[in-house]
């Protein structure tokens, strides 16, 4: 019974990643909806889009370290119940503010589901902490690549477009939480404080500076396709929720299987490779956007997706070498703390950009802070135990 207890939690903390990212990127391809209805501009979709990553960044600041204090599982319930409600929101929105609210809302049931999952992963997977933590990963990154498909196909073949996917991924949000239910409570640290800032110990900055760096450029592009995908797509003549979803599919898809065929690279390869690589698919995107070529952008896409991913694969992998398991949520908090911020900034910074300049320039000022974030990597991590 004790062992089929276990399974149940290995299999909710296995899930709820993959289910957490497929709610956050919902709302991308029925942006443009959006944008129909209440005549709002790239301004209101980064606001939108921002409130989300700000909803995460709050619960990690204040309620990082939660599962290290209450359980995982509790942690896990507590987020999906957050989750639930926030999609209820979404779903339920009748203005840009019920959709910002829904979003913050969103962010922190998010926070609170990704650093017990996560942490519970990097403990209970049979092959140990980095195995646990590639799944993790793996997880996240075919939630994020499956959410915007899945959004966009719904909204267009269903009825009430803005409604039923949030319902839907709302239906697929309470199967981990099930799972959880399943198990039994996991082990609480004896006198540990509910809230309490999070902080990284002063001799694990360096490995935690290349971790960061590397992740920043998954959420760059994540961030910045999360919220004009649809833009990119129509600059090449792909029109319609569907189509917008199939072409952020294609970005976020790849940065799935670069979790998935990347396994047998090293951290360091992993992050400065991936860094590189995506260097080049912000190159040939703005290339195939500039030219309105499909299938340069998707090539594009696709270079871009598979350089993210393995930064993503490779920074995880890191993390899981160097943080202590008495505070492995704490840090793994910490660490989201940098792509969420990230998720964020991008969309926030680029709205007055696209509206001033143009996409390409968004694309091509992308690829840039790509690049620098890469040189970070490559400079940090030669020093660093990772």
């Amino acid at each position: 019974m004790a062992g089929k207890s276990s399974r149940a939690l290995i299999g909710s903390a296995a899930l709820a990643p993959g289910m957490v990212m497929l709610a956050s990127f919902t709302p991308t391809p029925l942006f443009p909806l959006y944008q129909e209805r209440w005549g709002i501009g790239e301004t209101g979709v980064s606001l939108i889009f921002a409130a989300y990553p700000l909803g995460v960044l709050t619960c990690l600041a204040l309620l990082g370290g939660l599962s290290d204090v209450v359980g995982r599982r509790r942690s896990i319930l507590l987020g999906g119940g957050v989750l639930t409600v926030a999609l209820l929101l979404l779903a339920s929105a009748g203005s840009p503010a019920a959709m910002v609210l829904g979003r913050y809302v969103q962010g922190v049931g998010v926070a609170l589901v990704s650093t017990a999952a996560a942490s519970a992963l990097m403990e209970l997977h049979p092959k140990g902490a980095g195995s646990g933590s590639r799944f993790n990963t793996a997880s996240i990154s075919v939630g994020v690549a499956v959410g915007p498909l899945l959004s966009g196909l719904l909204a267009d073949t269903l009825p009430a477009p803005l409604v039923t996917p949030y319902l839907v991924v709302a239906a697929l949000v309470l199967l981990p939480v099930l799972l959880a239910l399943l198990s039994p409570p996991t082990a609480r640290r004896p006198g540990g404080r509910l809230v309490q800032p999070i902080k990284v110990p002063r001799e694990l900055w360096k490995p935690f500076l290349a971790c960061a760096a590397a992740v920043a450029v998954t959420n760059v592009c994540t961030g910045l396709l999360g919220a004009f995908g649809p833009e990119v797509a129509q600059s090449v003549g792909w029109f319609g929720s569907a189509l917008s979803g199939v072409f952020v599919f294609v970005v976020l898809g790849a940065i799935a299987v670069s979790q998935i065929a990347g396994g047998a690279l090293t951290p360091p390869l992993a992050m400065i490779g991936g860094g590189l690589t995506a260097v080049a698919g912000w190159a040939l995107l703005a290339l195939g956007s500039s030219l309105a070529s499909a299938p340069l952008a998707l090539l594009g896409a696709t270079t871009l997706g598979l350089g993210a991913g393995a930064t993503l694969l490779g920074s995880a992998a890191s993390l899981a070498t160097w943080a202590p398991a008495t505070r492995r949520a704490e840090l793994y908090a910490a660490w989201l703390l940098v792509p969420f911020t990230t998720l964020g900034a991008s969309a926030f910074v680029a709205a007055p950009v696209l509206a001033s300049t143009s996409l390409v320039t968004v694309l091509l000022g992308a690829g840039a802070v790509t690049a620098l974030a890469t040189v970070l990597v490559a400079t940090t991590v030669k020093r660093s135990p990772a």
